[in-house]
């Protein structure tokens, strides 16, 4: 008899929260056979970040490979739904007024298989948060270059793709704009930041994984096996300091969380790869120029020279 696997998701859900609740599915997933199911009620739940919209469709992506199916379980009427449906995270159906508007504030989920869908999404992706009304100039830039970094490192890093610019597994990106933040989540099915760092180096086989991925966030720390800057989870973590927002790198087990006030790790549950949730402040100003000339691994740019470069594109129909 098919056994179904119930995971109840209460209120709002961020990656924080996320984390506990996945702690169950973990361990459920040990055991997980084809004949099985995974279902997600979500009738009671109210909100969904962008990196728990990601998480749940990579998670039905892992499970379809073993010829699990996942279902979710709500009322027609639950606004989460239609936040989903806006996503396209699930089949879409009819439209109403409300999903139309949610559609000006959110993005389609995207799977992309190749750098260039990657980065013609980010183009189209940036002009979209350009336009919304009190977007600081440097913001923007900073999320151009942050987002471009962190779809190089899933591809490079995750997938191993030092000189394919096609990926074995989607990379997936969600985003979206509430209030004065700008919310966007890039994840892999890799091999994860850990296991990355500790087979170029043996000097990180011999840390835990708590420091390795507190480690990650340094200046010049790459898993690259001939080398690369290691400069782009730094000038993230830098750019997030100063704009008073928020990291959150889920990889290998782990769990890191960084702001301006807080650096922290815990358990992690996230069996595949790496998901990064990133949140900025969109009216605040971003120290882009200055983190990203602190050294030499670049040429000195501007936040002018990241928007000069631009192209305005509209991003429903890219």
């Amino acid at each position: 008899m098919a056994k179904e696997i119930v995971v109840s998701i209460d209120s709002g859900i961020d990656l924080l929260k996320l984390n506990g609740h996945m702690k169950s599915i973990d361990e459920s997933l040990v055991n997980l056979a084809g004949s099985e199911s995974i279902i997600f009620d979500i009738s009671r739940c109210t909100f969904l970040s962008a990196a728990a919209v990601v998480f749940l469709v990579m998670l039905r992506d892992e499970v379809a490979d073993i010829g699990c199916r996942t279902f979710l379980r709500c009322p027609r009427s639950s606004k989460v739904l239609q936040f989903l449906k806006a996503t396209r995270a699930i089949e879409m159906g009819d439209s109403n007024a409300y999903i139309d508007a949610l559609r000006k504030y959110t993005i389609e989920l995207r799977r992309c298989m190749t750098y260039t869908d990657a980065a013609n999404l980010i183009q189209g992706l940036t002009s979209w948060v350009r336009k919304h009304g009190g977007t600081q100039e440097s913001t923007t830039a900073a999320a151009d270059y942050l987002m471009n970094e962190l779809v190089d490192n899933a591809g490079t890093h995750g997938y191993k793709c030092y000189t394919r610019t096609a990926y074995p597994r989607p990379i997936y990106i969600a985003a979206y704009v509430y209030q004065q933040y700008f919310e966007i989540a890039i994840a892999d099915r890799g091999q994860g930041i850990c296991k990355s760092l500790k087979d170029k180096d043996v000097k990180y086989r011999k840390m835990k994984d708590d420091d390795v991925l507190r480690l990650a966030i340094d200046n010049g720390v790459s898993g690259h096996p001939t080398g690369s800057p290691g400069f782009g989870l730094y000038v993230t973590s830098e750019v997030v300091k100063g704009n008073r927002g928020i990291l959150k790198i889920w990889s290998s087990r782990r769990l890191l969380e960084h702001s301006a006030t807080i650096t922290n790790t815990r358990r992690g549950y996230l069996r595949m790869g790496t998901l990064v949730g990133l949140r900025l402040d969109r009216t605040r100003e971003s120290p882009i120029d200055a983190v990203i000339n602190t050294g030499t691994v670049i040429e000195r740019r501007s936040a002018k020279d990241y928007l000069d470069e631009m192209q305005e594109l509209d991003f429903n129909e890219s």
